[in-house]
């Protein structure tokens, strides 16, 4: 497709550059249930497919918006290593989704 792809051997993790896009990558399964469970051998628990993330001025406000709609919020605020607020949830079809808040530095 002739896209830019930044990876790191052995990190199951990509970037790629997608014009008009801020952030797309590809995330291995066992990767995602790291971060999102805490533990990578549950990666039962990440549909195979996708997971989409969305960017927001406030996790917290919006994980409380879901939540009001009854919707499974599998992994509360959390501050990433490098300064992301992250929060995981399944959309009512089942993709595992995202919200993340963005540090001021970015």
């Amino acid at each position: 497709m002739g896209l830019e792809v930044e990876h790191e051997a052995g990190s199951g993790y990509a970037l790629v550059k997608v014009g008009g896009t801020l952030h797309f990558a590809i995330w291995e399964r066992g990767n995602a249930a790291g971060a999102t469970f805490g533990d990578r051998s549950q990666k039962e628990k990440i549909p195979v497919g996708f997971s989409i993330g969305f960017e927001v001025d406030s996790v917290e406000g919006a994980v409380r918006e879901i939540e009001a709609r009854g919707w499974s919020v599998v992994q509360s605020r959390k501050e990433e290593a490098w300064g992301q607020v992250t929060s995981r949830f399944y959309s009512p079809s089942g993709a595992l989704c995202e919200f993340s808040e963005m540090p001021k530095a970015w």
